[in-house]
């Protein structure tokens, strides 16, 4: 997105991301379209790659399950460009952070983004969702609360 287009450094996070939305579709039952089912060999979890066991469905059944796993991923991107895009300038902020120091700890995060992380009743604990200290009131919500 920065560099105005398409890139393979980020081929590792798609295949994460995408190995995530099959999971939950297909082991944990996490579909709206295709409901709350396991479609997972004998209940056992998918193989990450190479061989695989026979599939206990139809492949229409298949068709529909990569189907949703793409709607779910396409939903994802257009919602993470979209929070990019709208705080583009957080992002060069911390890009160039990041260039200078390799590591930020949370208070520095905290700081440099003008952000305040609400925190439970234990301060070790923070809950999941960023505020801006621009007072516009919007909540973000961090990846942790859910991945898409």
């Amino acid at each position: 997105m920065s560099f105005g287009g398409v890139s393979t450094g980020a081929a590792d996070d798609v295949a994460k991301a995408t190995d995530l939305a099959r999971r939950m579709v297909v082991q944990y039952g996490m579909s709206d379209t295709l409901g709350p089912l396991s479609y997972a060999p004998d209940g056992r979890p998918l193989l990450p790659s190479g061989w695989q066991p026979p599939r206990p469905f139809s492949e229409r059944t298949a068709r529909r399950i990569d189907a949703e796993v793409e709607r779910l991923l396409r939903a994802a991107h257009k919602r993470v460009t979209l929070l990019l895009q709208k705080d583009h300038g957080s992002l060069e902020t911390l890009a160039q952070a990041l260039i200078a120091k390799e590591v930020l700890e949370g208070a520095e995060l905290e700081e440099l983004l003008g952000l305040a992380i609400r925190r439970t009743s234990d301060e070790n604990q923070p809950t999941h969702v960023l505020e801006g200290s621009d007072g516009g009131g919007s909540p973000g919500v961090l990846p942790a609360q859910t991945p898409f």
